[in-house]
């Protein structure tokens, strides 16, 4: 996770300025933006991880596989439950709003139990599972197609990615699953990216790739440029109002739809397309220099949430990470309810754990 921090709001700045976009920004803009990134760098790169667990493994393993069927199941019956034509994410129909389409977003968690089955198990590993996974691959893939979420589609890519190269092959074996991971990754990148906005060229669709894997850079020059610091994002009252929406309480109206128009992002007409912040320029924007604070905060509950999750079930922390930084280059409040989700999933799973009585365990 610590890796990943780095990459989308520190190397994203080098990549963006000197390869995507090498006219775009003057060097007194990069290196502000580098001085803005550099305080949670330094934080990132001295801060110890957790002690070392004692059950790695993970109290629910062994109910992967059950979990997984629950979960394709329930997603089965979404899919009949709903009209397939709004399947698809248009502007007219919102992803949030509609339960059913969010309930067949649990392909992500899905994909998830299927890597633990498969990969926590030697036996599976040897024999079988290998089929399921690709069923599973495949159906997730699938859903993200209809979707167009390129997100949905590259994150299971990834966890099977990790789950794969952690498996101690040997150095050779591990850089062609690299190679090969990259090319799948790129692949399915470049078709969702299609499906968007077809016909284009080669070069578009790499910097379109960079671009969308290192957007956070893109957004701190961008900052860093105008170096207007006027907008104010109501990180504090939105994060509430999206703890509340995780749970139905109450509804969530984000202001990445205003941020984008106040920085010339998307045109001031436009009131439907969001543009996310990213931690960074979000805490700067709403703290001024005490911006390292929250990401501070953000860091360490983070880094209690994987210690909680490797103690319920083999390898989540790989899944939480992911999914915690993928929130960290979206908007604050939108991290704040996934934190919050996922915590008390957590601290649930921890309590049956507790009252399960010990022999049958």
């Amino acid at each position: 996770m610590k890796l990943g921090f780095i990459s989308l709001f520190f190397i994203s700045i080098f990549v963006i300025h000197l390869a995507v976009r090498p006219d775009e920004f003057a060097s007194s803009a990069f290196w502000s933006s580098i001085a803005l990134t550099l305080p949670a760098l330094i934080y990132v790169l001295i801060r110890s991880p957790l002690g070392a667990d004692q059950r790695p493994r993970g109290f629910y393993t062994n109910l992967s596989l059950p979990i997984a069927v629950l979960i394709f199941c329930l997603i089965s019956f979404a899919v009949f439950s709903i009209d397939f034509n709004s399947f698809r994410i248009v502007r007219s129909v919102s992803r949030e709003e509609d339960l059913f389409i969010r309930i067949i977003n649990l392909h992500l968690v899905l994909f998830f139990f299927v890597c633990v089955y498969r990969y926590s198990n030697k036996w599976v590993y040897k024999n079988k599972g290998g089929l399921l996974l690709v069923l599973s691959l495949v159906l997730s893939l699938g859903i993200a197609y209809f979707e167009g979420r390129r997100t949905a589609a590259v994150i299971p890519i990834i966890l099977i990615a990790v789950f794969s190269l952690t498996q101690g092959a040997a150095i050779s074996r591990s850089l062609y699953r690299i190679l090969f991971f990259c090319s799948a990754f790129v692949i399915v990148f470049a078709v969702i990216t299609l499906i968007r906005s077809p016909d284009l060229s080669i070069e578009f669709i790499v910097r379109a790739i960079l671009s969308r894997l290192f957007n956070p850079g893109y957004i701190i020059l961008e900052l860093m440029t105008q170096q207007d610091y006027q907008f104010s994002p109501d990180t504090i009252s939105n994060s509430v109002q999206r703890i509340g929406y995780v749970f139905g309480i109450s509804g969530y109206e984000g202001s990445t739809n205003e941020f984008g128009r106040y920085y010339g992002f998307i045109s001031s007409s436009n009131f439907f397309v969001g543009i996310n912040p990213g931690i960074v320029v979000e805490s700067f924007l709403s703290f001024g220099w005490f911006y390292l604070i929250p990401i501070i905060i953000f860091f360490e509950l983070s880094f209690a949430i994987l210690h909680l999750y490797r103690k319920l079930l083999f390898g989540s922390d790989i899944f939480i990470a992911i999914l915690v930084l993928h929130g960290m280059q979206m908007e604050i409040p939108y991290l704040v309810g996934l934190l919050f989700k996922i915590t008390l999933l957590g601290l649930l799973l921890r309590l049956v754990e507790i009252y399960i009585p010990s022999r049958v365990r």
